[in-house]
């Protein structure tokens, strides 16, 4: 199950597997709860409206999550975007893993947002083609392999020569910062992935609704 706050109002939708269940409004000030300071308070309001509505809908509660945690997760997140790696190379590393876990959610919110960040569409289409493709710099061709080897990680992790390969193009603070970058888009495609969230129901919220994709 998620939960996704509507564009422009306090109204929020439960979702599960995909599927708009419930909507209700509250009055919590700001849409962009997870952003608030008091969005613990907020969401144990949420939490609790959620639980007693799944019990009365389902009989059981199978699954809410925690608002503490995934605000921790999106400051996590937007910190490593201040980091060394320069957004064009984070969008190529979102898109890549999102692609590979099949997190339809995942892919479609980092392909507007690439758009929107000025990324050319015919890169975005060659990403999956990366290795033939002629369109990509020496040190993306690294990213995207670093990206596809932590997101399907073979026996014995990343192999030396993959390493030294990278080491030779990276600082050890950027391949640091790459790494926790694949980290969390990782983490992020497999809570999607889980609850089926709706592609593009968040996208007001997330501040993409103008990427002029639909």
């Amino acid at each position: 199950m998620v939960v996704a706050p509507s564009g422009g109002s306090t109204e929020l939708n439960v979702y599960t597997r995909g599927k708009k269940i419930k909507s209700r409004s509250f009055k919590i000030g700001s849409v962009r709860m997870l952003e608030h300071k008091d969005s613990p308070v907020i969401w144990r309001e949420l939490e609790k409206w959620i639980k007693e509505h799944v019990k009365a809908e389902f009989g059981k509660v199978t699954a809410v999550g925690t608002g503490g945690n995934i605000s921790k997760l999106f400051d996590l997140a937007n910190a490593a975007k201040k980091e060394s790696i320069e957004q064009g190379l984070v969008d190529l590393v979102n898109i890549r893993a999102s692609q590979i876990n099949g997190c339809a959610f995942c892919l479609d919110m980092h392909v507007k947002e690439a758009t929107m960040h000025g990324e050319r569409a015919l890169r975005l289409h060659h990403i999956t083609i990366w290795r033939e493709s002629t369109l990509f710099t020496a040190r993306e061709r690294l990213a995207l392999e670093w990206t596809e080897t932590l997101t399907t990680l073979p026996p014995g992790g990343v192999s030396e020569a993959l390493f030294e390969k990278a080491r030779a193009v990276f600082s050890e603070k950027e391949l640091s910062d790459l790494t926790v970058l694949v980290g969390i888009i990782n983490v992020w495609n497999r809570l999607n992935g889980a609850f089926h969230s709706e592609p593009g129901s968040m996208d007001a919220v997330l501040g993409i609704a103008n990427s002029g994709l639909s």
